[in-house]
């Protein structure tokens, strides 16, 4: 363990309660870039550990925004897996912030430091993100959802750049107060002026975009809240079926052009399954709507059968669409390179299940687009963005998170699903089996919204987008521009001293 004097210690406690702060539930979203000057100051007074103590300030946050992980409905016999995984998934995710104590302490008072530091975060963050093993649960980005303002940059240049200005804002109060003249507090209050200013024009075309849209989709949206069951239960069809007739005859009379329901709504293989394939004709019948919802699907592709998690649009009486799951849940839905593992190591199952990715693509409703992530791909905004420049007009996100059971869980990746709105300027339509379903404007507010672990439904008149945002047509440059600004200040810093050597 780390020594830590007093100060310093004070000043870890108040970062963790700061940092801890900023992101749900507490939403005190101003207290994110003052996190980072708290641990910029820290740093300031600490030689020695650097990375062991980075390590100590992170693992605290993400552990209360994985304490979900022991809430998970699993197969008996697995509960001390979800212990280790709650141990270990928070270690995971603080490396990265450790890694980067290391860089910020090396570079804290250089020249350039107010554009490395906030690069190399951007940088981590990103590379946390991608690839099989990609996590970007509570990113620092997602500090901001409280404030429309800053969100809104995200519409510019993508969530990244949220990040960014935040460690880069942070970083200047701390200039500021190690070395406070005209020539730093000028050049902050300027920052802040401009990131204000940027945001609110942003916002304001955000709301353009949706007061520009003509055309609409009358949808409903059906909650049954029925909790999901590892095994086959007679009872979860049951109780699915009363609930869904039930919330089909209420919704009636509103008119709906469609209706959404939640990831695997019905259990079992819709493909397969005859009764599955009358309710849904049955709730055609009684609504006169179209209906997108979720289930598992089995295909033969080049002579072998895949299991997909798939979202299947119903029109006058068949499937006229679908789309199966890009991004799987690792070690929930698969076992990342399961066919790279030596034998037996890849025979292992820990109850993960053995799905098939699909591709991302748009579903056609009525000769217009409409994009559509299942659960764990909501959080991924460049699947969002690749569906929006792809033509989608509107964005739907189901999921079942009753396998999180009453956690935090829920919630968090409820909150989540507004900032893909933002990015891409389009309405965002969310089903969820026991809830949090709703429906989010392109600016991030929340219009309708059903609450956690409740039966009933939601009608709204939805109106489709056409215009992409900047984010959506350029990406994330950000990401790029941190890479060679950090690429570009190593070399030279090395080089420079290098050189310097020589010369002594």
């Amino acid at each position: 363990m780390p020594k830590i004097k007093k100060g310093s210690l004070f000043l870890a406690v108040l970062f963790v309660i700061l940092y801890l702060s900023s992101f749900y539930p507490f939403n005190i979203y101003l207290f994110a870039p003052i996190s980072f000057f708290i641990l910029f100051l820290f740093l300031k007074h600490c030689d020695t550990k650097i990375f062991l103590k980075g390590l100590l300030l992170f693992y605290p946050f993400y552990a209360f925004h994985t304490f979900w992980i022991l809430h998970l409905q699993t197969e008996p016999g697995v509960e001390k897996y979800l212990i280790m995984g709650l141990l270990l998934l928070p270690l995971y995710l603080s490396l990265y912030p450790a890694i980067f104590l290391i860089g910020v302490k090396k570079y804290l008072d250089k020249e350039w430091g107010f554009i490395f530091i906030p690069s190399l975060w951007v940088i981590l963050e990103y590379i946390k993100s991608q690839g099989p093993l990609g996590f970007p649960w509570m990113n620092l980005y997602y500090s901001q959802l409280e404030s429309t303002t800053i969100l809104s940059l995200a519409s510019f240049l993508g969530p990244y750049f949220i990040s960014f200005i935040i460690v880069l804002t942070g970083y200047l109060f701390y200039i500021v107060w190690e070395r406070p003249n005209k020539k730093h507090i000028w050049s902050t209050a300027i920052l802040l002026f401009i990131v204000i200013l940027t945001g609110n024009i942003l916002k304001m075309n955000l709301k353009r975009l949706k007061e520009q849209s003509k055309e609409h989709i009358r949808i409903g949206i059906l909650q049954p809240n029925i909790l999901p069951k590892n095994i086959y239960d007679p009872k979860e069809w049951l109780q699915t079926r009363d609930s869904l007739i039930y919330l089909s005859k209420k919704i009636k009379p509103y008119s709906v052009q469609l209706i959404v329901l939640s990831e695997s709504a019905i259990p079992g293989y819709f493909r397969y399954s005859f009764r599955a394939q009358k309710l849904i004709e049955e709730i055609e019948h009684i609504t006169g709507a179209s209906i997108l919802f979720g289930t598992q699907d089995k295909r033969n592709q080049n002579g072998t059968y895949r299991i997909f998690n798939t979202a299947m649009l119903f029109s006058h009486g068949h499937v006229v669409d679908l789309y199966d799951k890009h991004h799987l849940v690792p070690f929930g839905e698969w076992l990342p390179y399961q066919d790279k593992l030596p034998s037996p190591l890849n025979k292992i199952n820990l109850g993960w299940g053995d799905f098939w990715p699909g591709r991302i693509k748009t579903v056609d409703f009525n000769n217009h687009k409409m994009g559509i992530l299942i659960c764990f791909e909501s959080i991924f905004p460049e699947i969002a963005r690749k569906l929006a420049k792809m033509g989608a007009k509107i964005l739907f996100v189901i999921t079942n998170d009753g396998w999180f059971g009453k956690s935090n869980g829920p919630l968090e990746h409820f909150q989540m699903s507004r900032l893909l709105a933002v990015e891409t300027g389009r309405y965002v339509v969310r089903s969820a089996k026991t809830g949090v379903s709703c429906i989010i404007s392109p600016e991030g507010k929340v219009l309708k919204k059903l609450p956690l672990f409740t039966k009933g439904l939601i009608t709204c008149d939805v109106p489709l987008v056409k215009r992409n945002t900047i984010y959506t047509d350029i990406g994330d440059v950000i990401v790029f521009i941190s890479f060679l600004i950090v690429l570009v200040f190593l070399v030279y810093n090395n080089f420079y001293t290098l050189r310097k050597r020589r010369h002594n």
